[in-house]
């Protein structure tokens, strides 16, 4: 069967647009909602009616079924709706959610007066059809299942990209990442982890989704089960972008990046401003500024503008400032181990199959200078900024290996570089699961002690867990603590857009 360009693209915009819509119709006032809501739809409909779609992807109705079913099976299996033990960001995820269920929208705490304020795009479906039906549980399943469309729509458009339906792609989308282990031998070497010696601290921090010296760089695998709700969405906004490189619809896709990834965001904005400037009409004066004010663009830079008017709002976002370290020498010497481990050798092995290298230096150049800067409370920046580079890298080696021109002996060494690499971020996902036998058998994980002496599993994070699904974190809206989550009432946001 054949599945058309224009139809997958369709898909991919309804299912990237989807939670924006909600979001605008249930949080702002009533006439930005209907304004903001038509002109999306009319740049949609422009889209389908003038973008030049000439390929499809022929697949088997078998490769489909699959396709659908190792989707749902790699979102299961990294936790999402919490069938399989989760990482530690999901208690805070699912009490963002589980808010969202229990406050009418906006979200707001009367009793603290402050309201929520986060990139929730994604869980607006599903915490709607929570509310719809009444329940938490549909809510969760919903999530598992439109996270799943999305990494299937996903994986389509990396099937259109390389001209190509292979199953074995899911592979690669879980299991790629940089050398980390090496990073972690280096760094151990020379300064003291949290463990032991060299190999329990190199343990400990693989184990628990660390990076040493904060320069972190994360596997496919933990991009889809910490960062899910901005993963998924990031990606598939930046392989549509790839897949149509001279679009000019370009700026519209980006735009709604800025609702679910705003970090991402940030990492993917050189590339996109690389592609605009690119493609802009320079014959003439007229023509230029024609290019440059279409419809599109307008309503793109109205998305951008509402997303930043809403996330700016948070009462901790304002904390913008260089890292600080205590030893500048170390941080250093990390930096460098994150740079050639993470990203230069993979990019030396794939540098002959990129068609554009300048979106390949420019995105490296980005996340050197971004891996310097701090926003907020916590360490994000660093590793949500580098996204976007980290699935171009993925994207690439998937190319590199499966071209025929690709050299035999550079096709091992980039399987060598993919299993060195790979094998060890299992760690985390194993752990996640032993975890899960324990607590579905009702037995404790403290058992495992029993049998190894490496690493003190009472630890670990993930084998202190008592349910599968992530309820340490009842809710985002009460506690001063969490105020990387609340909003601020006398924003501009919520004092003159929202409901």
């Amino acid at each position: 069967m054949k599945i058309s360009n224009r139809f997958l693209n369709l898909l991919s915009y309804s299912w990237l647009l989807t939670g924006i819509l909600i979001f605008t119709i249930a949080w702002c006032r009533w006439y930005i909602a209907i304004t903001l809501v038509m002109l999306c739809l009319y740049v949609l409909a422009r889209q389908q009616r003038t973008e030049n779609f000439e390929n499809s992807i022929n697949i088997k109705k078998s490769q489909l079924c699959w396709a659908l079913f190792l989707s749902i099976f790699v979102m299961w299996i990294s936790g999402i709706g919490g069938y399989v033990v989760q990482s530690f960001d999901h208690s805070v995820r699912n009490a963002i959610f589980r808010d969202l269920i229990n406050y009418s929208w906006p979200v707001y705490n009367a009793e603290h007066d402050w309201y929520m304020s986060y990139y929730i795009a994604f869980w607006m479906l599903p915490a709607a059809l929570a509310k719809l039906f009444h329940s938490e549980e549909i809510g969760f399943l919903s999530q598992l299942i439109w996270l799943s469309f999305g990494l299937f729509l996903l994986y389509l458009q990396l099937c259109q990209y390389l001209k190509k339906v292979r199953l074995s792609y899911f592979a690669f989308i879980y299991f790629f990442s940089g050398l980390k282990i090496i990073i972690c031998l280096l760094y151990f070497a020379f300064y003291q982890g949290d463990g032991s010696n060299m190999i329990s601290s190199t343990i400990l921090e693989i184990s628990t989704n660390n990076a040493p010296g904060g320069w972190l760089a994360p596997a496919m695998n933990q991009l889809l089960y910490d960062p899910h709700n901005q993963t998924i969405p990031a990606f598939l906004a930046l392989m549509m972008m790839i897949n149509h490189p001279q679009s000019r619809f370009i700026p519209f896709i980006y735009a709604i990046v800025s609702f679910y990834a705003p970090f991402p965001f940030i990492g993917m904005t050189p590339i996109v401003l690389y592609w605009f400037i690119k493609n802009q009409d320079y014959t003439s004066v007229i023509n230029f500024v024609k290019k440059l004010f279409t419809i599109e663009n307008v309503v793109s830079l109205a998305l951008i503008l509402l997303a930043y008017l809403y996330l700016s709002s948070n009462i901790s976002g304002g904390k913008q400032h260089i890292r600080v370290f205590n030893d500048w020498a170390e941080a250093l010497y990390g930096f460098c181990l994150y740079i050639i481990f993470e990203f230069l050798i993979i990019i030396y092995l794939c540098y002959k199959s990129c068609n554009d290298k300048y979106v390949l230096w420019i995105s490296f150049t980005s996340i050197c200078l971004f891996a310097w800067i701090q926003i907020g409370v916590g360490n994000d920046f660093v590793f949500r900024t580098n996204m976007p580079l980290i699935w171009l890298l993925c994207v690439l080696a998937i190319k590199t290996f499966y071209d025929n021109k690709t050299p035999k002996i550079r096709k091992k060494f980039l399987l060598l570089y993919l299993i060195v690499g790979g094998a060890f971020t299992q760690i985390h996902p194993m752990l996640r699961i032993i975890s899960s036998y324990y607590i579905i058998i009702g037995k404790q994980q403290s058992e495992l002690n029993h049998y190894q002496s490496l690493v003190d599993v009472n630890k670990l994070y993930l084998m202190q867990q008592t349910d599968l699904r992530n309820c340490w974190h009842a809710t985002v809206m009460k506690e001063e603590e969490d105020a990387n989550f609340h909003g601020d009432p006398d924003s501009f946001f919520f004092k003159y857009l929202a409901r």
